[in-house]
């Protein structure tokens, strides 16, 4: 009896029948982490280039505006920025998917901002332009999702490797060249002193991007191998290009989309 019982000991530590799929049921769980983890890298690559091809088109449909208005000036109002807004979808269809997928609308999904800002120019004489010029920014009007401060917006130019904020302004974005690699872009106001020196439309957009393994889309993960979403954020600024003062908005709905600042 012993030299059986030792004989079936023998036989069921050289049975390796089994060993395999144990190997398996550990290693699955980590490839296909690997595999998700490296498609949704290749995922927010291009949501990050999308979204900033959307701002850029949004940029383009707004500063190409050239209707004259009942004021005499170039003038925009809540169906343009309402088509801009729409815009999205079109420059960037995935973001449906997305939405379909996470069972929200696209709009929750991404935040865009709309705003026109202007440039005053001091002390006397110094045209906006050159190291003793000090350029102040102004909100002229702002609308969307996260509205842009009503007056000054931020005096000291954001350097080019800040992270964008969402009431500053990068140093390319001022008439002066006194911020150190500061290049002014093309006046559209007059260059008096103290007076509007330079007009850009400024596009802000933040959008999130939700990966295969977020919890909230996918329930069999909310461990260790779950991911949060992760915001990319975009701003692009441009010159008006048909009229030589600022886009004027005016409003047309009953609930207005954007808001005039004093």
């Amino acid at each position: 009896m012993l030299e059986r019982l030792a004989n079936s000991l023998a036989n069921f530590r050289r049975d390796r029948r089994a060993v395999s799929v144990v190997e398996f049921a550990f290693v699955v769980p980590v490839m296909v982490m690997l595999i998700t983890v490296g498609v949704d890298v290749g995922r927010y690559i291009y949501a990050t280039e999308q979204i900033s091809r959307v701002a850029n088109t949004m940029a383009q449909i707004i500063t190409s505006k050239s209707a004259i208005g009942a004021s005499g000036n170039v003038t925009i109002d809540d169906g343009d920025l309402q088509l801009v807004r729409d815009s999205v979808v079109v420059t960037y269809p995935d973001i449906l998917a997305a939405a379909k997928r996470t069972n929200v609308t696209w709009q929750s999904l991404i935040q865009v901002t709309i705003s026109s800002v202007s440039f005053t120019a001091t002390p006397a004489g110094c045209g906006g332009l050159g190291p003793a010029c000090v350029d102040t920014p102004h909100v002229r009007w702002t609308g969307g999702d996260n509205k842009r401060i009503c007056g000054t917006v931020f005096v000291a130019p954001l350097a080019d490797t800040d992270t964008p904020v969402w009431n500053g302004l990068p140093g390319d974005a001022y008439p002066s060249t006194a911020a150190p690699g500061n290049f002014p872009p093309t006046s559209n106001g007059t260059t008096t002193a103290n007076s509007q020196v330079g007009d850009i439309i400024v596009i802000d957009i933040s959008y999130t991007f939700k990966p295969f393994l977020t919890p909230a889309q996918a329930s069999w993960n909310d461990g260790w191998m779950s991911m949060p979403p992760i915001t990319i954020v975009r701003s692009v600024y441009v010159a008006p290009r048909y009229t030589s003062t600022e886009i004027v908005y005016s409003p047309s709905a009953a609930v207005p989309l954007a808001q005039v600042c004093p």
